[in-house]
């Protein structure tokens, strides 16, 4: 029986193929020589020695490949894929909301899994809230060398060496990932590259400041996940789905250097297959909302940060952004200057540049109108359109960190805004145009050091605005949590 040809064949994949192929009968490999012995009529019938010692050239090689997948010779078995190529015209399944529920999804997508309640693929919307959804996390960590400061938005999950947020989409659904890993960049470059040739997307961890697409080095999240779709034939290089509605491409250097870093020192990557029964996507609706409402309200037992999760940590956030007596305090940590100016494009960066932007609230809402499609609830539409309007008093937090009044602050707001704008329609033909931003971020951030537009009293009053809207969104998240319910 032919080998059956994965949906978006490769043909720079087949040639490394055969190549592999020579090198594995030169090396004396049974399995090889086992191949040759069914397909070479001049050597049916030979031993083992009398095939090893045969001349077996590139050619010979083709030629098997293109007979074992059902092409009688290795030229129409390389005009099959070209055409097969030139037909795909526009990029589907790339963009994505949220990366890593977008990484599963359009992974899933690729092998032609449906949501049972429609029949279309998956979206990442809905897989989002199916792990688990938003949450609130305020965490400051001060280290000898730098201060750290996340604000968590996805519900957050005790990570290990697998990936626990996806981990409970897949399993919700009924797909039972298969999880990769390697000790190398060299044996990850092979397993990777031995999933594409079997047809596979890849779903792979990274460390987001390595990845070129980006064109920055100062990313906050330890990690960052996409999907491998491809080789690019004419270029060699790595085809990726990571948010844009384009492709992104890096070269084998960039990709195997973003996999195994500083900041993700072990290579960790995931294949999903398709479920062998229908899930039950009301049940996987139903745990999603439960755990992200008992995070948001009750916080998450996680050692003696119980009280930085959820509208707990939006009551310490608001506390310490004033507070000039506790030694996590803002006004103590971040003294007025280029050490302020960097927290608060990371704050805005966080709410409304990482992701969907709006803290995940606008993702949420629309997850909630499609729960309530599947549940038949009257409540979630409702709950839906309590999460926009959640998400417009985030936007405006955002706001707080980067306001109007101060022309510096502006235009760093806006030019994060564009940048981002820029890579999610263009993906990596923006880089020249995210450079440039890149740079007149960095003179600002430099100005910033020595010239700083707020004096004290300015700086109290900005953060004391933010503080109140933080107190805002306190208040009004918990009766949102409080009233989320499936009727």
């Amino acid at each position: 029986m032919a080998k059956r040809l994965p949906t978006n064949p490769n043909l720079q994949q087949y040639r490394k193929q055969a190549k592999d192929f020579v090198k594995a009968h030169q090396a004396g490999d049974s399995e090889a020589f086992q191949r040759i012995q069914q397909s070479l009529s001049r050597l049916a019938g030979a031993n083992m020695t009398a095939i090893r010692s045969a001349d077996f050239p590139l050619s010979d090689a083709q030629w098997i490949i293109a007979r074992e997948h059902g092409f009688e010779s290795w030229p129409k078995f390389k005009r099959h894929i070209e055409s097969r190529s030139q037909r795909i015209t526009q990029p589907t399944g790339f963009a994505a909301r949220q990366s890593e529920a977008g990484a599963i999804a359009n992974a899933l997508s690729r092998i032609g899994v449906s949501a049972p309640h429609s029949g279309q693929p998956y979206s990442d919307t809905l897989l989002f809230g199916i792990g688990g959804g938003i949450t609130v996390g305020y965490f400051v960590f001060v280290y000898p060398e730098f201060t750290s400061l996340s604000i968590l938005t996805r519900i957050a999950v005790k990570e290990n060496p697998k990936p626990v947020f996806q981990q409970t989409i897949c399993q919700r659904i009924g797909v039972k990932p298969r999880y990769l890993k390697a000790p190398s960049k060299q044996a990850a470059r092979e397993k990777l590259d031995k999933e594409l040739d079997a047809g596979n997307h890849p779903v792979v961890w990274s460390s987001p400041s390595q990845l070129p697409y980006y064109g920055e080095r100062n990313f906050c999240a330890a990690y960052h996940t996409f999907m491998l779709d491809g080789v690019d034939d004419r270029t060699g290089r790595y085809r990726i789905a990571d948010r844009s509605s384009q492709p992104v491409t890096m070269s084998t250097d960039e990709l195997m250097d973003a996999c195994i870093s500083p900041m993700a020192p072990k290579f960790r990557g995931m294949v999903v297959s398709a479920p062998k029964r229908e899930s039950d996507i009301k049940a996987a609706v139903t745990a999603g909302i439960q755990d992200c409402r008992t995070q948001v309200l009750e916080g998450w037992d996680f050692g003696n940060f119980k009280g930085n999760f959820g509208v707990a940590a939006l009551e310490k956030w608001a506390r310490l952004i004033v507070d000039r007596k506790d030694k996590k305090g803002w006004p103590r940590l971040f003294p007025r200057g280029g050490e302020l100016f960097s927290r608060l494009v990371s704050v805005f960066d966080q709410i409304e540049v990482r992701e969907d932007g709006s803290a995940l609230r606008n993702l949420y809402a629309d997850f909630l109108d499609e729960a309530g499609d599947i549940l038949s609830s009257k409540t979630l539409p409702r709950s839906a359109g309590v999460f926009r309007e959640s998400a417009t008093l985030w936007s405006e937090l955002a706001r707080c960190f980067l306001p109007d009044a101060v022309p510096e602050f502006k235009t760093t707001r806006e030019l994060l805004l564009k940048k981002r704008a820029l890579f999610l329609t263009k993906g990596d033909l923006a880089l020249p145009q995210i450079l440039e931003i890149n740079q007149r971020l960095e003179q600002i951030k430099s100005r910033m050091a020595d010239s700083f537009p707020l004096d004290d009293g300015q700086v109290d009053s900005l953060l004391a605005s933010a503080a109140t809207q933080l107190k805002l969104i306190q208040e009004f998240e918990k009766e949102a949590f409080e009233e989320l319910s499936i009727d």
